[in-house]
């Protein structure tokens, strides 16, 4: 039975035993490893798409007659989808981003917990 998307009937992580603390940390770093194969991805068809961007502007320019508004409009228009491709990627990769830092927030909360329940187990005081 999966997460349903209530958060009210969530397990807290400071109810969780430790053996599913540890199952949560590892499919954090799993997410988080994810994420990083995602940015890997998304930065490849950036730069590609930046570099046709870049030609397909640069060649249109050069080759189209006329004032030089004409022409760079006729050079954007050629470049348009590539552009559009290269912002697309640059937006996920923002995004890729911050979910990155959200799993690796949520990695250090419950690293942390985990931690306070070996302490508390082994008779230390919690940090």
């Amino acid at each position: 039975m999966g997460w349903d998307g209530n958060v009210n009937e969530t397990p807290l992580a400071e109810d969780m035993p430790a053996a599913e603390l540890n199952r949560v940390m590892v499919a954090t770093r799993r997410i988080a490893w994810a994420h990083v194969q995602e940015m890997r991805q998304l930065c490849a068809q950036k730069a590609k798409a930046h570099r046709l961007a870049t030609v397909l502007y640069a060649k249109t320019m050069l080759s189209t007659d006329g004032p030089v508004e004409i022409r760079k409009a006729a050079a954007k228009l050629a470049a348009a989808d590539a552009q559009y491709d290269y912002d697309t990627a640059d937006e996920l990769i923002s995004t890729c981003r911050q979910a990155l830092q959200a799993a690796h927030d949520d990695f250090e909360a419950v690293r942390s917990i985990n931690s306070d329940f070996r302490s508390e187990r082994s008779g230390r005081a919690p940090s």
